[in-house]
C-alpha cells in the first residue's frame, strides 16, 4: 500500500518519516479527497502515543504524508528478537497504544490496522500507533485488486470479515488480539489462507493466553477474553475502557514500571548502517593502471580493461548487496528506508562493469585444430613433426561410432521407460486417484458408512443437533454423492443428535467451559449478571436457565450466571493477637496475609499485632491481601530494689540502655538501691532509642517492729544500716516490741536512729 523513506525538511532541519502511497490510489479521486480528510483529522489528535503528521499532498502520481520520523523499531520485530512477554512488559506496550486510541475514538476515528507492525518502539522507550485513517482511506478507493485486504487477516474483528462495519469496538477486539500475542508470542488464529484465518473468528473465540503459555495471569486471561469478545456489545466499548481495564489489573497486581527496549536489529537500525567502502584488490589496481590510457585517466576510455577473474564481479556484488538488503529490510518492516547516495556525492560513485578474461583450461591456444581435443599428441617423439601429421583417424572414427550406438541405445531404453512411467501417472492423475462418492440417501447409519468405505473412502462421523430427526439418522454427507474426490479422503457423515440438552454443572465447572459446552450443543448461551458467592469460586458457574437436563430446541437461549466470588469485607480488627492468631482470623473473614512489617507501638506489648494495611474497617474485595503491622515494642523490667549494677545489667538483658538518675527520697526501696525509673516498669519504649533513667534511693523506710523480739528488731535494723536503742526493765533479747520511734513508714536517712520499747 505504501513505501517509507526517510528524509530531511531542509526549511526546519529534521528528520522525517515520508510516505508515499502506491501510484494506483493517487489516481483515484475517492481516494485523495479521503486521504486528505483522515490525514487532517490525525494531524489534529494530540496525544504523546500517536505519530505526529507533519504535512500531506499530491506530488505527480503519488500521495504522500510527512510524519514524525520515529528511531528505533516496531513491536514485531522485538517480538521477533525476544519472544513472549511477561504481563509488566506487555501493560507497558498496551497502555500508550491504548491512551492514543481513545483520543482517536474520542475524536470518531478508528485505526482499523491495529497489529505489531504499526506499533514502533523508539530508542527512549517511547511506544507509539502509527498510520492511523491510512486504511479507512483505502477502503474509499475504487483499487479491486484481489491481494489488498481491508486490514490484516490475524487482527480483523468478526463484524469487519462478516459485514465490513469498523468501530472503535473493532479496534478493541484488534488490541485484544494483540496483547494475546505479547504474552503468548502468537496470533489466537491460523490457517493456509488469510481467508480462512478472518472467517475462524467468526466461529470461534480468543483462547485464554493462560492456556497456551503457563504463568499468565488470570485477570489477563479476563482481559482478552472481553477485548476480544465475537459480539461487539459485550467487548469494552472504545480504547478508554479497555485502558482503564488495563490499569486496574495493573494495581491489582502489583505490575513494575517498565521501560519498553527497542528492537536492536530492526530495519531501521539496519538501514542506518553504511556499508564500508569496496576493497581494491592490489592486482586489479595494477591492471587498471597498466591498461588504461593516460589521455583517459577520468574513466572515459571505451576500451577493455582485464581484471583477474571473478575480482571485479565480487567487489560488486558485495556493495550492491548490502545497500540492497538494508533497503529491503526497511521497506518490508514499514519503517525508513536509507538515504541514497546522492550523485556527486561523498558516497561511492556508480558501479564500473569490467570484462574478465579467463584463460582456457587446457592451457593450450592453437589455431586450425592444433591443441585442444584434437591437438598435438603428447606420446610422439620431440621434433617428430611427420608422427603428427601422420598418425590415422581411423580407430578414433571406430571408436566414435560404437560409443554413439551404445549410446542411442542407452537413450532409446530410457525413452521406453519414460513412456510407461508418464502412462501410468497419466492415468493415475487422470482417473486412476480418483473415486465417487456414493449416494447415500434413504440409508441408514452403518449402510452410509459401509458404503463409504468400499468406495475406497474414510467416513468420519459428525454429531449434529436437531429438533425434527431422531438419534443416529444420518442427515447427509460431505462432499454430496457422485463427487469426484481423490481415494482416501475424509467424508463427513452428519448425524443427528436428537434435540439438545443443558449439561450438567458442578461447583468446579469454570464459565468459559460452560458457555463452550452449550455451543457445542447447538445453543446460544447468554451472560446472566455475575453474583458473589461463598461458595462458588469466581468465573465459574452459580446456575444455569433452564436448568441442567432440560431438553430444548436447537439455537434455545441459555442463560449463565457466574460467580464474582465472595462479596467484599470488611477487615477485621486483630490489634493485640499474635500474628498466628490474626492469619487464621482473615483467612475466616475471606483475607490472605500478604506479609509482615514490624513499627513501635507504645500501646502492644511486642511480637503482637499493633495493626494492619489497610486499616481495620476497610472495604476491599475478598481473597484480598493483607499486611500485618507487628509490635516491635520493648517492656521496661521492674529494677525496683536492686543495686544499681543490678538493674544495669537486667535492662541491657532487655535491650535497653539505663541511664542514670541520680538519687530520690521518699521511695520504698532501702537506700542504695534502685527507688524507682522513667520510663516504670511494665511501660513500652521504642527500641530505636530504647533508654530508662533510673533513680537511686537516699532514704530507708522504717519497718513495723512492733511484735518482734528485740534480737530480730535489731537484727532488721542493722541490715538496713539503722542504728537500735532499745528501752526494756530486764536486758535481754527475748523481750516483745511494744513500742517504736519512730513508726514504721517513716523515711529516714541511713545511720540514723529508732527507739524501740520492749517488756518485760
Amino acid at each position: 500500500m505504501s513505501t517509507v523513506f526517510r528524509g530531511t525538511d531542509q526549511r526546519l532541519g529534521r528528520q522525517v518519516a515520508v510516505k508515499v502511497m502506491h501510484a494506483e490510489f493517487a489516481a483515484d479521486p475517492a481516494f485523495v479527497s479521503r486521504f486528505e480528510f483522515e490525514a487532517r483529522s490525525v494531524a489534529g489528535l494530540k496525544d504523546p502515543g500517536l505519530v505526529s503528521v507533519y504535512d500531506q499532498g499530491i506530488d505527480g502520481d503519488h500521495a504522500f504524508l510527512v510524519m514524525e520520523l520515529v528511531r528505533g523499531g516496531t513491536l514485531r520485530e522485538l517480538l521477533r528478537e525476544r519472544g513472549p512477554m511477561p504481563p509488566h512488559a506487555a501493560a507497558a506496550v498496551s497502555r500508550p497504544a491504548l491512551t492514543a486510541l481513545a483520543a482517536a475514538h474520542r475524536a470518531g476515528l478508528v485505526h482499523r490496522d491495529v497489529k505489531p507492525e504499526n506499533v514502533l518502539i523508539s530508542d527512549d522507550g517511547d511506544v507509539k500507533l502509527a498510520d492511523f485513517g491510512l486504511v479507512r482511506a483505502v477502503a474509499g478507493t475504487n483499487s479491486t485488486s484481489s491481494s489488498v485486504m481491508l486490514g490484516t487477516a490475524a487482527y480483523l474483528a468478526p463484524e469487519q470479515v462478516s459485514t465490513g462495519h469498523a468501530g472503535p469496538a473493532s479496534d478493541v477486539y484488534a488490541m485484544g488480539v494483540l496483547l494475546f500475542e505479547m504474552l503468548t508470542g502468537r496470533t489466537p488464529f491460523t490457517g493456509d489462507t488469510n481467508l480462512a484465518v478472518a472467517y475462524r473468528r467468526i466461529e470461534e473465540d480468543v483462547p485464554p493466553p493462560g492456556s497456551v503459555i503457563a504463568g499468565v495471569p488470570r485477570e489477563f486471561d479476563q482481559l482478552v477474553r472481553r477485548a476480544t469478545e465475537r459480539d461487539p456489545a459485550d467487548r469494552f466499548q472504545d480504547a478508554a475502557q479497555m485502558g482503564a481495564a488495563l490499569d486496574s489489573v495493573a494495581t491489582r497486581l502489583h505490575l513494575p514500571r517498565f521501560r519498553v527496549p527497542a528492537p536492536r536489529n530492526s530495519a531501521q537500525h539496519r538501514s542506518m548502517v553504511v556499508p564500508p567502502p569496496r576493497p581494491q584488490p592490489e592486482e586489479a589496481t595494477t591492471a587498471l593502471s597498466a591498461a588504461r590510457p593516460d589521455h583517459d585517466a577520468d574513466g572515459g576510455s571505451d576500451s577493455t580493461t582485464v581484471l583477474p577473474a571473478g575480482a571485479a564481479a565480487a567487489g560488486a556484488a558485495g556493495a550492491a548487496g548490502a545497500a540492497g538488503a538494508a533497503a529491503a529490510a526497511a521497506a518490508d518492516a514499514g519503517m525508513a528506508a536509507p538515504e541514497p547516495w546522492a550523485p556527486g556525492g561523498d558516497g561511492p560513485s556508480e558501479t564500473r562493469r569490467y570484462t574478465a578474461m579467463h584463460p582456457r583450461a587446457d592451457g593450450a591456444d592453437g589455431v586450425d585444430g592444433v591443441g585442444g581435443e584434437y591437438g598435438q599428441q603428447h606420446d610422439a617423439a620431440p621434433g617428430d613433426a611427420a608422427a603428427a601429421t601422420e598418425r590415422p583417424y581411423d580407430d578414433t572414427a571406430t571408436h566414435q561410432r560404437r560409443r554413439s550406438r551404445r549410446s542411442a541405445t542407452v537413450w532409446a531404453a530410457l525413452i521406453a521407460v519414460l513412456a510407461i512411467l508418464l502412462g501410468v501417472a497419466g492415468w493415475w492423475f487422470g482417473s486412476g486417484r480418483l473415486t465417487t462418492v456414493p449416494a447415500t440417501a434413504g440409508m441408514d447409519k452403518a449402510a452410509v458408512l459401509a458404503a463409504v468405505q468400499d468406495a475406497d473412502l474414510d467416513p468420519e462421523v459428525r454429531g449434529v443437533y436437531s429438533d425434527t430427526a431422531p438419534v443416529d439418522q444420518v442427515l447427509g454427507i460431505n462432499p454430496s454423492g457422485g463427487t469426484r474426490v481423490n481415494r482416501g479422503s475424509t467424508i463427513t457423515v452428519s448425524v443427528s443428535l436428537g434435540r439438545p440438552s443443558i449439561p450438567q454443572i458442578t461447583g468446579k465447572s469454570t464459565f468459559d467451559a460452560v458457555m463452550a459446552q452449550l455451543k457445542e450443543r447447538s445453543l446460544e448461551p447468554t451472560r446472566g449478571s455475575d453474583e458473589y458467592s461463598v461458595t462458588v469460586a469466581a468465573d465459574h458457574v452459580i446456575r444455569i436457565d433452564p436448568g441442567p437436563g432440560t431438553v430444548v430446541p436447537v439455537g434455545s437461549a441459555v442463560t449463565v450466571t457466574a460467580s464474582k466470588g465472595p462479596p467484599p469485607v470488611h477487615i477485621p480488627d486483630v490489634a493485640g493477637k499474635t500474628p498466628e492468631e490474626a492469619t487464621k482470623l482473615l483467612a475466616d473473614t475471606h483475607l490472605r496475609v500478604g506479609g509482615q512489617r514490624t513499627a513501635f507501638d507504645p500501646g502492644v506489648d511486642g511480637g503482637r499485632v499493633s495493626g494492619t494495611d489497610p486499616a481495620r474497617g476497610k472495604v476491599v474485595d475478598a481473597d484480598s491481601r493483607v499486611t500485618l503491622i507487628v509490635s516491635n515494642a520493648i517492656s521496661v523490667p521492674d529494677v525496683s530494689g536492686k543495686s544499681p549494677a543490678a538493674a544495669r545489667s537486667a535492662l541491657a538483658d532487655a535491650g535497653i540502655e539505663m541511664v542514670d538518675g541520680g538519687t530520690v527520697s521518699g521511695t520504698d526501696a532501702r537506700a542504695g538501691t534502685v527507688g524507682k525509673t522513667a520510663p516504670a516498669a511494665g511501660e513500652r519504649v521504642d527500641p530505636a532509642h530504647a533508654q530508662v533513667t533510673v533513680y537511686v534511693s537516699d532514704t530507708t523506710v522504717v519497718p513495723n517492729l512492733v511484735g518482734d523480739t528485740v534480737g530480730s528488731a535489731r537484727s532488721t535494723l542493722a541490715g538496713l544500716g539503722v542504728d537500735a536503742r532499745v528501752r526494756q526493765l530486764l536486758d535481754s533479747d527475748n523481750s516483745l516490741v511494744i513500742a517504736q520511734s519512730p513508726s514504721s513508714g517513716t523515711h529516714i536517712e541511713p545511720g540514723a536512729t529508732v527507739t524501740v520499747t520492749a517488756v518485760p
